[in-house]
């Protein structure tokens, strides 16, 4: 057996290790010692075999931490994509090979030894990255070649924040959605919504029918109170029509006008890979926040690992609270002819007191405009960053 000079998986999982001569092979981990005793060239020092044994424990927890992100960015890719077992990352030949990816990616060599500048990539946020970095002796060593399997990953925090995934989608009053599975979800909220409206709307006829009839007996035998009552009735329902219609006629512009905000500050791209990754003397290509991080973590780092796992869990959280955030407004939108109807029962003070919450149509539409617009300004505030 011979001496571990160093060691290091690559992307696919195979353990490599380099020996004192400058050979690196690709081996199994009980095929070399780690530093023992009594082999010839082998080295005795405690300090080296601890080196060896700590360079193999973290290429080990490198490894864990890569395939714990790549799981929750699975089980995230999944919701958008509407596809088990979404791969995450592609070879140029695969995409090449794929219309979509070709159109969405963009992919470029550069193995020219310069960089060839796209006019037409759709990004925003360009990025460069050495293919090759200096090892402990100082000597180059390549990272990124063309081998290496370029991310295709549409879950993100600049998606997410930037309204550009089908499961958050919070239009209920467009078909903008062309995911078929959230599209029958918005659909059966956009149907409860109109379902509401239907059944006031119902009622209220039934009451303006109710009280014509009343003001026409109130007329003929001439009983004033009645008549009054029935006609101020019936402009109560005509009002609250109008408010029905104003209701949805405003959350309809807070959602258009959240989307115009963004699609204003992008410059009208639509485009879900807005960061432009130039890999030195290998290639570039179209990606986002998510694919730049899983690019990086290609490299073996344990530091690029553990920040990309911290971050696809915040991400996942991110991924919940975007999702109730759909399912609250698709509740507040059903339930507003009632705060509407509510809006219009100002016959009393204790009527009007017990009136409160979500119920009545003020505190309704503020919770409505502060759910749509505060992730909006979160996306303004990255679009910023991003231009920087």
């Amino acid at each position: 057996m011979s001496e571990i000079e160093d060691c290091f998986f690559n992307n696919q999982g195979d353990l490599y290790v380099s020996d004192p001569m400058g050979g690196i092979f690709k081996t199994d981990c009980n095929a070399y010692s780690l530093g023992a005793t009594g082999t010839p060239g082998t080295n005795t020092s405690t300090g080296g075999t601890n080196s060896k044994s700590n360079n193999i424990f973290i290429s080990l927890i490198t490894k864990i931490n890569n395939d714990l992100a790549d799981s929750l960015q699975s089980v995230m890719e999944n919701f958008e994509r509407n596809n088990s077992f979404a791969k995450l990352t592609y070879s140029t030949t695969e995409i090449d090979a794929d219309t979509e990816l070709k159109e969405k990616l963009q992919v470029v060599s550069n193995l020219s030894g310069t960089s060839e500048d796209n006019e037409d990539t759709n990004t925003i946020h360009p990025e460069k990255l050495k293919g090759t970095v200096l090892d402990k002796t100082g000597n180059p060593q390549t990272v990124y070649t063309t081998t290496t399997e370029i991310p295709y990953l549409l879950v993100s925090f600049d998606n997410l924040l930037l309204d550009r995934l089908s499961f958050t989608d919070i239009d209920f009053f467009g078909n903008s959605n062309t995911n078929s599975n959230w599209q029958d979800i918005r659909q059966l909220i956009s149907k409860l919504t109109k379902a509401v409206l239907f059944i006031c709307s119902a009622l209220m006829l039934i009451m303006l029918i109710y009280r014509s009839i009343m003001l026409i007996v109130a007329v003929i035998q001439g009983n004033p109170n009645i008549s009054t009552k029935s006609k101020e009735i019936m402009d109560n329902l005509f009002g609250c029509i109008a408010i029905i219609v104003f209701t949805y006629v405003l959350m309809a512009l807070m959602i258009y006008f959240s989307k115009l905000i963004l699609n204003i500050a992008l410059n009208g791209n639509t485009s879900s890979f807005l960061v432009r990754l130039d890999v030195e003397d290998v290639y570039s290509f179209n990606t986002n926040f998510a694919g730049y991080f899983k690019y990086l973590s290609q490299d073996g780092s344990f530091l690029h690992s553990l920040g990309r796992l911290i971050a696809n869990g915040l991400k996942l959280l991110l991924c919940f609270a975007m999702s109730i955030r759909v399912i609250l407004l698709g509740g507040l939108t059903a339930i507003s002819p009632i705060a509407a109807i509510n809006y219009m029962k100002k016959n009393s003070v204790e009527q009007e007191e017990e009136v409160k919450g979500i119920f009545h149509l003020g505190p309704l539409i503020k919770l409505y405009s502060r759910i749509v617009f505060e992730p909006v300004i979160l996306g303004v505030f990255l679009i910023i960053f991003m231009r920087i």
